[in-house]
């Protein structure tokens, strides 16, 4: 009876929204805002998962302060070189986040906008695999330096 009960629901339409849901870190206020509904679902649909996973229309607003993003989470590195290297790199990850376009960059805080329409994810607009971000990071290959060129002495010729 549920589940009849579910896929008549489902038939209208429905839709859950989050207008707001904000906390204040120490860093300052995170603010998130969600959407999802579903549109265009059939009798059929509402009965089969694959079906229904199609008609849902769903998006995120995340708003947070870029320092949260810096900071430190889980045991502290081992020294003041390992801690200046987590931040570098956090830095560049942001960086490249930036520059790829999924995120943005207003004043102190990160912004961006996640959203789900007919499969596909996508973030500030942009294609997104979110299996990707289960692979393995690959190693960053690095030129391996040249010995600089020494001065050879002239050969001698044979007469």
């Amino acid at each position: 009876p549920i589940l009849d009960a579910a896929a008549e629901l489902l038939v209208h339409n429905p839709e859950f929204v989050i207008d707001r849901f904000s906390f204040t870190a120490p860093q300052g206020e995170v603010l998130v805002k969600a959407n999802a509904k579903f549109v265009g679902v059939t009798q059929d649909d509402a009965s089969n998962m694959m079906a229904l996973v199609q008609k849902v229309d769903a998006t995120m607003d995340v708003a947070l302060p870029e320092a949260m993003l810096m900071t430190q989470f889980g045991p502290a590195p081992m020294s003041q070189d390992a801690a200046n290297a987590h931040v570098q790199m956090r830095e560049q990850q942001i960086a490249r986040l930036v520059e790829q376009g999924y995120a943005v960059r207003e004043g102190a805080m990160m912004k961006t906008r996640l959203a789900y329409q007919g499969g596909q994810v996508t973030v500030n607009g942009l294609p997104f695999d979110p299996m990707a971000m289960m692979q393995p990071p690959q190693p960053v290959q690095q030129p391996i330096p040249m010995p600089a060129a020494r001065p050879r002495a002239p050969m001698p010729v044979a007469r």
